[in-house]
């Protein structure tokens, strides 16, 4: 006999033979609705997020409640060590204060939805390559059985902080896809993108749309450089011409005397 999925308090769990699955009484066991996981971080795609779709889980990250309205999550993760969570007073205060579960290494009995992240478990099945809090929840994604993982809000761009840690998620993201859970990502994510694919496709009509796009910055760079010259060339005449104006002021003219007997030329005071 099968295994069998049914809802419990706070999650679900599989009955199978022997379980108490082939005791529960014909059509008392519910309809199950597959399960999809959104990941959500902080920058713009965080706007994609399937916010209030049904047959979602929603998890957060961090201080990212400033942001979004933190009610409408299942889940919140903060992977921080605990000098790093006692720096932000704004979050600590949430944290004493919200009703969604909160998944941190080590719980603080102030934090009342705290619960301590299974790493040992998460490590055991999938080894120790995790450079970042993203990749711990999609690998805790994964042990949920999903149906799909999305991840929001997690660009990871190559020009950014963040870019070497893009790999652990894709690392994971790729696993996830292996054991065929649908991914989502946004367009504007640097997740699982590549310009081309290696041996099939070259490239060259995104290679020559850069090639043409630096052309014209170097040349607007040379005509601004240009400009630049002339108006340093016109700042050197100026600056002669003041000194020059200065020096027939002080060496060639009276100063002149103002109601209450001070002079106001620029080179001295009163001359005898």
């Amino acid at each position: 006999m099968s295994a069998t999925t049914v809802d419990v308090p706070g999650g679900s769990a599989l009955l199978g033979p022997g379980m108490g699955a082939d005791l529960l009484p014909r059509g008392s066991i519910p309809t199950i609705e597959p399960k999809r996981i959104a990941i959500v971080g902080f920058t713009a795609s965080r706007s994609d997020a399937p916010v209030g779709k049904p047959g979602w889980d929603l998890w957060g990250m961090n201080s990212l409640h400033r942001l979004v309205d933190a009610s409408r999550y299942s889940r919140w993760y903060n992977l921080h060590d605990r000098k790093t969570i006692d720096s932000d007073p704004e979050h600590l205060a949430w944290l004493q204060t919200t009703t969604v579960p909160v998944y941190v290494w080590d719980p603080d009995p102030s934090w009342p939805t705290a619960v301590r992240f299974p790493k040992e478990e998460v490590v055991e099945r999938f080894g120790r390559y995790f450079t970042n809090s993203v990749a711990w929840m999609i690998a805790h994604a994964i042990m949920e059985q999903p149906v799909e993982i999305g991840v929001y809000g997690v660009d990871m761009a190559q020009d950014t902080e963040y870019a070497a840690q893009r790999p652990s998620c894709e690392y994971f993201l790729g696993m996830a896809l292996g054991m065929g859970i649908e991914v989502t990502i946004p367009e504007t994510s640097d997740l699982l993108k590549s310009v081309s694919m290696y041996g099939v496709e070259g490239g060259g009509a995104f290679r020559a749309k850069l090639e043409q796009r630096m052309s014209e910055l170097q040349e607007r760079f040379a005509t601004t450089d240009q400009q630049r010259a002339a108006c340093e060339a016109q700042l050197h005449q100026l600056r002669g011409a003041i000194e020059t104006t200065q020096y027939y002021l002080g060496v060639w003219t009276q100063p002149s005397i103002s109601r209450d007997g001070q002079s106001t030329a620029t080179s001295g005071g009163p001359q005898a």
